[in-house]
């Protein structure tokens, strides 16, 4: 194989941020058995990176296509054998291309806005990506992929998934929790004050445990049921001291949640 396969990657120019982009980095290995006529400039148009990011349910695509020599394209089409593509349309998009004495680099920026601006979903989203072969053997394009045949749009079927399908959410579920305290501090009452949420819900305020136990080292527990909950338990603490005194940092010694049948 002439390439070493696609990979994401973060750019070094950063035009968007990356939450927000979808980076590529491609390298292409030296040519070990090149064509005889398979010179720069040969090399310079013709090999390249071929890049295909598609809405298979909305039937439209998009096709990066980055050269060695650092010319590129960019169109947008519908997808199979009688595809259509739109001159009209301008996606925004970046890419850089960096020569080398063992082969060549490119990246590639593509927001997703371009993709939503386009029509396509982002949870449909599927990929592929093409190497040209200039080589004396083998095919003369190598996909991540493998398409039923043919290239370009028509290279937009047995794609990978870009981005999981979304889980249906996990069914709310009732929990006891126990909340167990102990002051490990040489303090006194009214010192360390602090408020209990959980779920997002206050249930307790102005805990004060050396008081509430009787002095420190001595534990104190507090149980609630009936929390409700999906994919997790969330438990706030947050200091509530006295006026013009300094707050010390609640602390907590342990965590009970169990399941209710």
């Amino acid at each position: 194989m002439p390439y070493n396969g696609m990979r994401q990657c973060a750019s070094r120019r950063r035009p968007w941020s990356g939450a927000e982009t979808i980076y590529f980095g491609y390298r292409r290995k030296p040519l070990a058995n090149a064509r005889a006529d398979a010179g720069q400039a040969t090399l310079g148009s013709s090999d390249g990176l071929d890049i295909f990011v598609a809405d298979r349910r909305k039937g439209v695509g998009i096709r990066l296509a980055v050269k060695r020599n650092g010319s590129a394209v960019a169109r947008l089409g519908t997808l199979g054998v009688s595809r259509k593509t739109d001159p009209r349309w301008k996606g925004e998009w970046q890419h850089a291309v960096q020569g080398a004495a063992a082969g060549w680099v490119a990246e590639v920026a593509l927001p997703l806005r371009t993709l939503t601006q386009s029509g396509m979903a982002l949870d449909r989203l599927q990929l592929n990506c093409m190497s040209q072969n200039l080589t004396r053997s083998g095919l003369e394009g190598i996909f991540v992929t493998d398409p039923y045949y043919g290239v370009r749009f028509r290279s937009c079927c047995r794609f990978r998934r870009l981005v999981r399908p979304p889980a249906n959410p996990p069914p709310k579920r009732s929990f006891t929790v126990r909340l167990h305290f102990a002051e490990p501090d040489p303090v006194g009452p009214g010192r360390r004050v602090f408020d209990v949420a959980l779920q997002g819900s206050t249930v307790l305020r102005g805990l004060d445990v050396v008081k509430e136990a009787g002095g420190r080292h001595r534990a104190l527990v507090k149980e609630f049921r009936g929390v409700g909950g999906t994919g997790q338990i969330v438990i706030e603490l947050t200091p509530n001291g006295e006026p013009g005194k300094a707050a010390m940092e609640p602390v907590i010694s342990g965590v009970e949640i169990v399941e209710e049948k």
